[in-house]
């Protein structure tokens, strides 16, 4: 059974609400393509969507009609995946391990709703943008197993402050981060208006939420 920390699912619908359509639920189809990339990501190489298409069965075509309309990819020059929706073979503050497999999120969110789309235990190593501390956490697709310090915490910006003319790396994930402790995350929302903070279990129970609400695979 999955934590709901402090928020109730109304609360946390109300937050994915104000997001664009990539929070509404995927056609089955796309779904698969989506959980595809993900987990074959895990193997650290970028990808071709001939490598997604051989994978599900599927012609090139279909994949590459897919990812036409995706805008949270990242391409390397040889027009391979090398990021997406939050997963990264390129490096970030946000460090992402499984299976021996170094990887990385895009902010601290991504670290914690990933496990469950892939269905593996992620090492996630990052560091406290106002402390400076590192922070270790064990990420089940069921549960924040372990974190290092105790108190840490979440930023999150709330939806409505989210720029549209800018990319979702600079709107959104540059402000979702993890912190020490509640107090350094106090300091850092006081400086950036429109955030605030969560707990992990608040963090962890908002993006199982998402998953739910964009992936029956997953649910």
């Amino acid at each position: 059974m999955i934590q709901v920390g402090e928020l109730s699912i109304e609360e946390m619908d109300k937050i994915l609400n104000l997001f664009p359509e990539s929070f509404m639920q995927m056609p089955l189809q796309e779904q698969k393509i989506s959980v595809s990339v993900y987990r074959l990501m895990l193997q650290g190489k970028p990808l071709s969507a001939k490598l997604i298409a051989t994978s599900l069965g599927l012609v090139p075509e279909v994949v590459n009609q897919f990812l036409d309309h995706c805008s949270g990819i990242d391409y390397n020059d040889a027009g391979s995946i090398i990021g997406y929706w939050g997963l990264s073979l390129s490096k970030t503050g946000h460090r992402f391990e499984v299976d021996g497999h170094e990887l990385y999120t895009w902010c601290a969110w991504d670290a914690l709703f990933i496990p469950g789309i892939i269905g593996k235990t992620a090492m996630v190593t990052s560091i406290c943008p106002v402390t400076g501390s590192p922070i270790r956490l064990t990420v089940s697709p069921n549960a924040v197993n372990s974190t290092r310090p105790v108190g840490t915490v979440v930023s999150f910006i709330e939806p409505e402050a989210v720029s549209k003319q800018e990319s979702i790396v600079k709107s959104f994930c540059f402000y979702v981060n993890f912190f020490s402790s509640k107090s350094a995350g106090e300091h850092w929302i006081a400086e950036n208006p429109g955030t605030f903070l969560l707990t992990l279990n608040e963090a962890f129970a908002l993006g199982h939420r998402k998953n739910e609400l964009q992936y029956v695979l997953t649910s």
